[in-house]
């Protein structure tokens, strides 16, 4: 886990994770979750993405390349967890 990680090593995995999220900003992506949580914010947007960068590589890419595939990942639950 993260407390096994030096702090510098910490501000990198959290960079990483907040240009995964950022690249996740996509109109198409807005809309699915628009859809999905019945609110597309820029904080509920921003917890969607992190959700997403969360679901792991194969569900991010997928969405990435295409936002209907979500719907392969999703079992009735909002992205973010909280919906």
């Amino acid at each position: 886990g993260l407390s096994a990680l030096n702090w510098k090593e910490v501000l990198e995995f959290q960079a990483r994770l907040e240009r995964k999220a950022a690249r996740a900003d996509t109109p198409e992506l807005r809309a699915a979750a628009r859809l999905i949580n019945g609110d597309a914010s820029d904080g509920a947007f921003r917890n969607f993405a992190l959700g997403l960068v969360a679901s792991g590589q194969r569900a991010y890419d997928a969405a990435l390349a295409d936002a209907d595939s979500l719907a392969d990942f999703l079992a009735g639950e909002p992205l973010d967890g909280y919906g």
